[in-house]
C-alpha cells in the first residue's frame, strides 16, 4: 500500500523538477522514490535512483541531500543483507551531517 499510495504524486514530483530544471528537487524525489523502491523490494532500482540522487547532491554541493542519499544507499545494502557495506554509507552520512 505504501508504494501505491506515494509512487504517483513522488513521480509527479520528479517530472515536475525535470521539467522546470529544479536539480535540487529532483535528486529530493529520487532519494524519495529509493525509499519506496526498498520497500517493494526493488533494490536495484532504488540504488540507481539514489546514486543519481547523489550525484546531483555533489554536483549542487548540498551537504545535506548529500547525506542523505548516503543514508539511503545504507539502507538499501542493509535490506541486501550486507551490513559491513551499510556501515560504511551510514558512516559517511553521519560524517556530512556533522
Amino acid at each position: 500500500a505504501l508504494g501505491r499510495e506515494a509512487g504517483g504524486p513522488l513521480e509527479a514530483s520528479l517530472a515536475r523538477a525535470r521539467g522546470v530544471g529544479d536539480r535540487r528537487g529532483e535528486g529530493r524525489a529520487l532519494v524519495e522514490l529509493g525509499f519506496l523502491d526498498i520497500h517493494r523490494g526493488r533494490a536495484e532500482l532504488a540504488r540507481a535512483r539514489i546514486e543519481a540522487a547523489l550525484a546531483i547532491a555533489r554536483e549542487l554541493k548540498d551537504l545535506t541531500l548529500q547525506s542523505d542519499a548516503q543514508n539511503s544507499l545504507g539502507n538499501v545494502e542493509d535490506f541486501l543483507g550486507r551490513p559491513a557495506q551499510a556501515l560504511v554509507y551510514y558512516e559517511a552520512a553521519l560524517t556530512l551531517a556533522r
